[in-house]
C-alpha cells in the first residue's frame, strides 16, 4: 500500500510524452543555477522567447551541446515539479547496526516526461553540492518512476535484527 500512497502523492501518471533532442543532460549545478535564475524575467514572453531566454543562460554558463542545451532549456521551462524521496531504517553496516538510507530525485517536467536526478545522487547533504557539481538528468517513464520507489524501500533482511531478551 505505500507504494500506492507514495505515487499518488507524487501523482505519477502514465501518459504520451513529446520528443526531446537528447534523453539525458549532463552538466554542471552552476548550468542549472543560471537557467533557474532566468525564470522570474520571463514574464511576458513567448513560450518560445522563455525558452530561448533559459537556452542563452544555460550556454553563458557553459553548456554548449545543442542537443543538451534545447532539451534543458525546455526542461527548465516546462518543469511542473520536482521532488525528492528519502528511506531511512535502522539497518547494518558490515554487521555493525548503522542508519541506512536510499533515495532518488526526479523532476516531473510533462509534457515533456519525468527525469531522474541521477547526479547529485541523493541523498544530498547541506553543504555537499557547490556550482562544480556534476548534473545529471535521465529520462525516465512512469514505470520506471514506480520501480524507483519501490526499489527505495528496504527489503526485510536489510533491517538490524533487534536483541531478543533472555
Amino acid at each position: 500500500m505505500l507504494v500506492w500512497a507514495l505515487t499518488r502523492m507524487v501523482n505519477v501518471q502514465g501518459e504520451e510524452t513529446e520528443e526531446v533532442a537528447t534523453p539525458e543532460v549532463d552538466a554542471t549545478m552552476a548550468v542549472l543555477d543560471a537557467g533557474l535564475a532566468t525564470l522570474d524575467s520571463l514574464r511576458g514572453l513567448t513560450a518560445e522567447e522563455g525558452i530561448d531566454r533559459i537556452g542563452e543562460a544555460l550556454k553563458s554558463a557553459g553548456l554548449t551541446r545543442k542537443s543538451q542545451l534545447s532539451t534543458l532549456a525546455k526542461l527548465t521551462a516546462g518543469m511542473r515539479c520536482s521532488w525528492r524521496m528519502t528511506a531511512a531504517w535502522q539497518g547494518r553496516d558490515e554487521g555493525t547496526p548503522a542508519m541506512q538510507v536510499r533515495g532518488f530525485a526526479a523532476w516531473d517536467c510533462r509534457p515533456l516526461g519525468y527525469w531522474h536526478r541521477e547526479l547529485p545522487a541523493e541523498p544530498v547533504l547541506p553543504g555537499q553540492v557547490d556550482d562544480t557539481a556534476r548534473l545529471k538528468l535521465v529520462r525516465v517513464d512512469a514505470k520506471e518512476v514506480w520501480q524507483m520507489i519501490t526499489d527505495l524501500l528496504p527489503r526485510t533482511d536489510e533491517f538490524a535484527s533487534s536483541p531478543h531478551p533472555g
